[in-house]
């Protein structure tokens, strides 16, 4: 099982750029949304890799900024 990762690592895997606050919370509302794949575990947010790189083969979804 690949360690699962948090949202800076989603923004720098997008091509997004470095993460700031703003990128972030975006990460953070695809995933409420369930537009992005991700694992709660307790309070915090994580992404498995795996998923994320199939997600992203898969043409990902869009989501309005």
């Amino acid at each position: 099982m690949t360690p699962l990762k948090e949202a800076d690592w989603v923004v720098r895997r997008l091509g997004d750029g470095e993460p700031d606050d703003k990128k972030l919370q975006r990460v953070y509302r695809m995933a409420r949304n369930g537009v992005l794949p991700s694992v709660r575990l307790g309070r915090k947010v994580r992404f498995d890799p795996e998923v994320i790189e199939r997600w992203i083969a898969q043409g990902g979804t869009a989501i309005q900024r």
